[in-house]
């Protein structure tokens, strides 16, 4: 049986948000695109129940490394003395900044969940064909195919190099499901060809593996 996901219901909101009510605090929520999740539907009838809270949620239009970097970003700006609305104008600006783009190991789980047909599985299985995915717009797309997982690698590796600002702004970061190794060999190939070498790894959640399968690799940053 395939595995499937699910949005978090509100009330997994509900303890944080009306504490907020209660106290005061103003709430930054930051969740990723409700084009590939229900998690920004689920907040916002959460926040319904709280009219009168500061409650901001905002969607990042991204999934995976991008998004936490984005999580990041905002507690250091707190901690930096931000306001609320400079914090929430400094997510909204990254936004069609980000770039996030996968490389998956097989093309079964596409298949399964209905982004490709079964010939298309079929032969691009015998051609050993890599789909290299990116995000746009908060939506998942396909950006090219490759053969070969060396060769998917490779490319991404130029699309990588040919995007993203050699400055630890471009908070770069490499994913992976289940593919701690290759991770790793990532990053250091893209330290040595970028000179950005303070990449963090995230290993992502179970909503991505189950559409993309084990063995994906992903790397995302902010553009300039």
């Amino acid at each position: 049986m395939m595995p499937g996901t699910a949005a978090p219901p509100p009330g997994l909101f509900d303890e944080t948000f009306k504490r907020a009510a209660q106290t005061g605090d103003t709430v930054i929520a930051i969740h990723p695109s409700k084009e590939v999740s229900g998690t920004v539907p689920s907040a916002y009838t959460a926040k319904s129940l709280y009219p009168d809270a500061d409650i901001r949620i905002i969607d990042m239009r991204t999934i995976g490394g991008c998004l936490a970097e984005a999580v990041k970003l905002a507690i250091e700006w707190r901690e930096a003395g931000r306001t609320a609305d400079e914090i929430e104008a400094g997510l909204t600006a990254l936004i069609p900044r980000v770039r996030t783009y996968f490389v998956v190991a097989t093309l079964e789980y596409l298949h399964r969940n209905g982004r490709i047909g079964g010939a298309a599985r079929l032969f691009g299985s015998m051609l050993q064909i890599k789909p290299i995915l990116n995000v746009v717009d908060g939506r998942v797309e396909a950006f090219d195919k490759v053969r070969t997982h060396h060769k998917a690698l490779g490319r991404l590796m130029e699309v990588v190099a040919a995007e993203c600002p050699r400055t630890p702004e471009s908070r770069l970061n490499v994913m992976h499901a289940d593919a701690p190794t290759e991770a790793a060999k990532l990053r250091d190939d893209l330290c040595a060809e970028l000179g950005v070498c303070d990449i963090p790894l995230y290993s992502v959640g179970p909503a991505i593996t189950t559409h993309a399968g084990p063995g994906t690799l992903a790397v995302g940053f902010y553009a300039a």
